[in-house]
């Protein structure tokens, strides 16, 4: 017996932010994801160099019954290249707020990356604020 299992899940672009010429940004956040929609953040980080990653967002329970958030952390180095994952972390959410953090070690030469952020069950999840840090290699 084959089984497919298809997740229908759209995407919603919230955000667009970038290092400029430096390898570090602090964006506000405040937008949401939901179980149905994976909000995502594009950031713009070109770099001369191949660079690892450091990413931490800060997650809200706005409502509902989300029982975990995923961060996803994909890369590109072309506007028409597809995404490629690079790391995700998750957030069970048992109460309090909570801050996910992605560490790549893996030196890459992305210039554009996404920040996937989507809930598991009922309700909204906010993303507070985000720090993203490219380290060139």
């Amino acid at each position: 017996m084959l089984f497919t299992l298809i997740s229908v899940v759209s995407f919603s672009q919230a955000a667009t932010f970038g290092t400029g010429s430096g390898t570090y940004t602090l964006y506000p956040g405040d937008f949401n994801a939901t179980n149905t929609t994976e909000a995502w953040a594009l950031v713009n980080a070109e770099q001369p160099f191949a660079a690892t990653q450091d990413v931490q967002i800060n997650l809200d329970s706005v409502s509902g019954t989300h029982t975990k958030t995923t961060v996803t952390l994909y890369g590109r180095k072309f506007t028409n290249s597809a995404w490629v994952s690079i790391g995700s972390a998750s957030w069970w959410q048992v109460g309090n707020d909570s801050t996910v953090t992605i560490s790549n070690t893996t030196p890459n030469r992305y210039r554009q990356y996404k920040l996937g952020v989507v809930g598991i069950g009922t309700g909204v999840t906010r993303v507070d604020w985000v720090e993203f840090k490219v380290y060139n290699q």
